[in-house]
Order: C-alpha cells, then sequence, then structure tokens
C-alpha cells in the first residue's frame, strides 16, 4: 500500500515488531481503507513509502451489495487452456450461481506454484447470492471454499473478496485475512505402486457443498476436520508425521461425531466404573499394584476399532473390516512407536518391495481419503 508521507503514519510504521500497523484514512477515490494487524515489511521512498500489509479493508458493504468476487489461491484447471465454468450451487435451500474462470496468464501462475510451492492466485469466482446476508455470507464462503478444497485434495482459500452493488459498482474489498496451505499435488485415494488416483471434476462441489455445511452445522463449527485433512495431504513433514497427520484426522472423527451421536467411548457406565475404583481402593487401602484412577479409567476404554465403525455406520460410510483392522494396525505403531511396523501384511496391490514405510503410509492415506470423500459425498463407496 502506497501511502503519502506523513508524521503520524511514519511514526506507527517505525513500530513494526512492537505494534504493528493501526492504519484508517482514505484511497485517492475518497473510500475508508482500514490496516490492522501484522506489518509485513516497509520501503522508503523521498515523496511516499510503502507498507507491506497482511490485512487492508477498503470501503463497506451497502444494503444491496450482493455480488462477489473471490480470488481463489492454489485452484487448478484440468486443462492448461481452462475456458470459465457456468455452475449453480445449493446452499441452505438457497441456488447460487457461480462462475469460476482462470486467473490472466494462468500457465505463469502453475508455473510458478508447481516451482516454489508457494500460495499462489490462479482462479476467481463470482457469484451472486442477494438471499444470502450479513455474516451468512461469510459461512457460505468458506464452505464454498472447504468444498473446493475436497474435490482437489488441497487447501483452496480465497485471498481477495471484493463486493459490488448494482451495474457492478464496487463497495468493498478485502486483501488477505485467509489461512493458506502450502500447494499439493498429491492426488486423492493415491495408491503409488499401481499409480491410481481419484480425480474428482470442479463440478463435483455442488454435491461436496450441502454436506459441509450439514456437518458443520451439526458436528464441526470450527471446519476443524476438514482442516486437519488438508493439512496432513501437504508434503512439508517427515513421513512418520504426515501418517500421524492422517490418524489424527479419523480421532477427530471419531471424538467430533461420539459427541453428538451419543456413541459411547466407553465399555461400561463411566460413574459405575469410576465407583467401583472407589470401592477397590476403601477395600485396599495402601495397596500398592491397585491402578491409579487415570490409569483404571483408560481400561474402561472402548477399542479404537470399535468406535470408528460406529462412526462410519452412523455417516453411511463404508469401509471393508479387513482395511480398517489394517488401518487399526497402521495407527497403533504410529501413535505409541512413531513407526511403522515391517511385519504388518498389506495387500499386494500396496506392497512396494523393500519400502513397507512407504506402503504404510499410503494405505492410511488412501484409507482416511476413502473417509472424506464419501463423508461430503464424492464418492459412493
Amino acid at each position: 500500500m502506497y501511502c503519502e508521507r506523513t508524521l503520524p503514519i511514519v511514526f506507527i510504521a517505525a513500530c513494526d515488531g512492537l505494534l504493528g500497523v493501526t492504519f484508517e484514512g482514505q484511497t485517492t477515490a475518497g473510500l475508508i481503507i482500514r490496516a490492522v494487524g501484522e506489518l509485513n515489511g516497509y520501503v522508503d521512498e523521498p515523496k511516499q513509502f510503502c507498507l507491506f500489509l497482511r490485512n487492508v479493508d477498503i470501503g463497506h458493504v451497502g444494503a444491496d451489495g450482493h455480488t462477489h468476487s473471490l480470488s481463489l489461491s492454489n485452484l487448478r484447471f484440468p486443462s492448461d487452456k481452462p475456458e470459465p465454468s457456468a455452475f449453480t450451487v445449493s446452499w441452505g435451500g438457497v441456488e447460487v450461481p457461480l462462475l469460476l474462470s482462470p486467473r490472466r496468464n494462468y500457465l505463469e501462475r502453475i508455473h510458478q506454484l508447481k516451482k516454489t510451492k508457494d500460495v499462489v492466485p490462479t482462479a476467481t469466482v463470482r457469484f451472486r447470492a442477494p438471499a444470502i446476508n450479513g455474516n451468512t455470507i461469510g459461512e457460505f464462503i468458506t464452505d464454498l471454499c472447504l468444498a473446493l478444497s475436497i474435490v482437489q485434495g488441497k487447501k483452496i482459500n480465497w485471498i481477495y473478496h471484493a463486493t459490488y452493488g448494482p451495474r457492478r459498482t464496487f463497495q468493498h474489498a478485502v486483501f488477505g485475512e485467509t489461512i493458506c496451505k502450502a500447494d499439493t499435488a498429491q492426488p486423492l485415494c493415491f495408491n503409488p505402486k499401481v499409480r491410481t488416483g481419484v480425480t474428482p471434476a470442479l463440478t463435483a462441489l455442488r454435491d461436496a457443498l450441502p454436506r459441509i455445511k450439514r456437518f458443520r452445522e451439526t458436528y464441526d463449527p470450527k471446519g476443524r476436520l476438514i482442516n486437519a485433512w488438508l493439512d496432513a495431504r501437504t508434503e512439508t513433514d517427515y513421513l512418520e508425521g504426515r501418517t500421524l497427520k492422517y490418524v489424527v484426522v479419523i480421532e477427530a472423527l471419531n471424538a467430533l461425531t461420539a459427541s453428538v451421536a451419543n456413541i459411547s467411548r466407553n465399555l461400561h457406565d463411566k460413574a459405575a466404573w469410576k465407583g467401583l475404583h472407589k470401592r477397590m481402593t476403601e477395600a485396599l487401602p495402601g495397596e500398592s499394584l491397585l491402578p491409579t484412577l487415570q490409569s483404571w479409567q483408560r481400561l474402561n476404554e472402548r477399542f479404537f476399532r470399535d468406535i470408528l465403525a460406529d462412526v462410519c455406520q452412523h455417516h453411511s460410510v463404508r469401509v471393508q473390516p479387513s482395511d480398517l483392522t489394517l488401518f487399526k494396525s497402521i495407527r497403533d505403531n504410529i501413535v505409541h512407536r512413531f513407526g511403522y511396523d515391517p511385519a504388518t501384511r498389506l495387500p499386494s496391490e500396496w506392497s512396494i518391495p523393500n519400502r513397507h514405510q512407504v506402503s504404510q503410509h499410503f494405505f492410511a492415506a488412501w484409507f482416511v481419503d476413502q473417509i472424506i470423500l464419501q463423508l461430503f459425498g464424492l464418492i459412493t463407496d
């Protein structure tokens, strides 16, 4: 952001690292401009200076601001010469027409994305939604970006959001304010031995979007499950760490679902089990071999495999019992030993000779991908 030199702004810019930036003024067009938060850089020039800011807010949304334009990071089209794609999505009973278009110099941006794996804006989505207002428009945009993220298997998010009134009159724009992740080229449900994967069409977000809304409202208001899965899919960690992240996704799904669907995580009533421990300690005072209450409570926990089977049944997600057992074995070794057991037997289509670690990691990734894609309507089994 370029600014005319004034003493108050220079003083605030000089506080980088202490106070960050708090700035409010007007653009040359007379629109209000606000910046609050981190200052990423400062360039001094004789008559003006430039601030590199994390978040900038310009103008304000009017009552008739129903047209929106989002600049999206990391999204890839299936063709090197993509054309704009128009389709309609349903969200909360409202039909919203979308126009998804590649950004100018799309191939150069994709080349930069492949080379740096950095956050690069590659697409624009435009829509008009007069029936979605206020804070609800933010929920729609978040769900839309999560739907695109599931379809592509990587974090897709907006880095610029502009709002327009009638006759495309500019009203408001926000730069930044979102969390983005590094790009990943790993296909969904990828098997490195036979080189197979799943590639949903971009229009599959029509199936994912209503399910994302329902899941957020019912189980996960902060979107932790999908974001944990997207984090696991980034190739920025060592193999054991990435496998552990996939395990965390399933643990989160179990916890989020069990708390809402009344799926018990204990073998016996928790209060009765605790009371039994109290009676034992009273009957055998001072006995050193008695377990602590914490250890005793752990003995009452249901097996991971049984809870996950109930969770999948609750969500109508189909998994083969043999796959569930194998994932549980990989999970136990990663959680308790932070490693892979070379004695674990994988199906032949997954077993890469002399690379049992890679084989087990990609089987675990495939297993979790399958559950996520079924959960949000992208595959049926």
